[in-house]
This record gives structure tokens, sequence and C-alpha cells, in this order.
């Protein structure tokens, strides 16, 4: 082989050398290196990110906190369910009584309004008067915490107090 031809493929040789001695060092670099996570990134994308540095300890203690994690969500959803089933066991949850006089000629309190509501304030007013000469009972529609009627005072207090929670019985306006 002619001197020239020897250095030509010495030099190739020493050439592939270095590159390949260049993409095993470039490997090196990267299995080490720990690689850029973005703050706030969820324990699977740190957990991939540290299986891809080779770091396996930090991996299991990203696992181990994403199971935690998981595991408390788990628990809460639970309880919400609980809640969720006692609640839709009764739908009407908002529930008032206003016992009043419906005339002036009658006491006991015999008269009374009722207000029924579920979660989203719809539900109904049940309106009953009892007076010497007849009783009478009125249904009216609660939508979204409002009616298509204009209300008795005693049904506006039943009504209000559905909504607020605060179904207690009182005596509307002073009698």
């Amino acid at each position: 082989m002619p001197e020239s031809t020897t250095i030509i493929v010495g030099i190739a040789a020493a050439g592939l050398i270095a590159l390949a001695a260049l993409v095993v060092g470039i490997m090196a670099l990267l299995r080490t290196r720990k690689p850029a996570v973005a703050e706030g990134s969820s324990p699977l994308q740190r957990m991939a990110a540290a299986l891809q540095a080779g770091d396996d300890e930090a991996a299991a203690a990203e696992l181990v906190e994403y199971l935690n994690a998981t595991h408390d969500r788990m628990e809460q959803l639970q309880a919400e369910v609980v809640q969720l089933r006692e609640r839709s066991a009764h739908p009407l949850q908002r529930l008032a009584m206003v016992h009043f006089d419906a005339a002036d000629d009658i006491s006991g309190r015999l008269s009374c309004a009722l207000a029924a509501l579920d979660a989203n304030a719809n539900g109904f007013l049940i309106t009953t008067l009892y007076t010497r000469e007849r009783s009478r009972a009125f249904v009216r529609r609660v939508a979204a915490g409002k009616t298509a009627h204009e209300l008795l005072p005693e049904e506006a207090l039943a009504l209000q107090q559905a909504l607020t929670g605060h179904g207690q019985e009182e005596e509307p306006f002073g009698g």
C-alpha cells in the first residue's frame, strides 16, 4: 500500500475512533445527567425523568409519592360517594314549615305553609288554610327559589327559611 493511502486510512481510522468516542461520551453524559423537569410536573413525569437519568432511587421515591397521592385521592372520593349516597336518599333536602292562623276567629295555628326544596332550590310550596267555613289547600311550584305566584307572608317566610336552611318553626310576624 502506498504511503499516502496508509496515511489516509490511518486518519480515517482515527476519525472513526474519535467519532465513536464522541458518541460514547454523549451517551454517558445523557445517562448521568438529570434531565430538566418542569417545576410543578406530576410525580409520574418526575419518575420517568429519573428513570431516564438512571436514578432508580429517585424513581422509586416518585412512584411512592404518586401511590400515596392516589391513595389519598381515593379515600377522598370514597367519602364524597358516601355523602352523595346520603344526600340522594333525601332529594328534598331543604324543608321549612310555618304554622299560622288563617282567620282572626280561629286559633291554634291550624293553617300552615310547607316549603320543600332540593339542592338546586327547586320544589314546591303546600299551603293549607283552615277557617270555620272551609279548608283549602294550594300547591305552588318553586323553580330556582322563585314562584310564579304572589305569596302569602307565611308562604314567603317558609320559602325563605327553606332557602337559607333555617327550617325551624317560627311564629311569623309576631303572631
